[in-house]
């Protein structure tokens, strides 16, 4: 039985590393839930060998780089929109004192001659 929990880890571990290459990120908490199942039946079962174990380790660790760097990628995001953002919002400069100020954008008015 150890033998089968443990295959089907691996595979959901194969599709969670498939899931994370092509960058849905959303789907990969639906496996959550599976992938805690078998790892509690793996638990509760007998054993296996050091190699199994060890090739799980390695699904696992190569896994968790890749969230890693998912991670890092969707916060380099966030902050780079963050800071389009604020470009856009405000204008931010140094005063001769050294202080930072916000230069707003007047709005443009128009001005008639007779």
């Amino acid at each position: 039985m150890t033998d089968t929990t443990l295959r089907q880890l691996l595979a959901l571990l194969d599709e969670e590393r498939n899931l994370l290459l092509k960058g849905d990120i959303g789907a990969i908490g639906s496996l959550e839930a599976a992938k805690l199942d078998l790892a509690q039946r793996l638990e509760a079962e007998d054993k296996p060998s050091v190699e199994a174990l060890d090739k799980l380790r390695r699904s696992v660790e190569r896994n968790r780089r890749l969230l890693e760097a998912a991670r890092k990628g969707l916060k380099s995001g966030a902050d780079r929109l963050r800071e389009i953002r604020k470009a856009l919002l405000r204008l931010e400069t140094y005063t001769r004192g050294g202080d930072l100020t916000n230069l707003q954008q007047a709005s443009p008015t128009v001005s008639r001659r007779a």
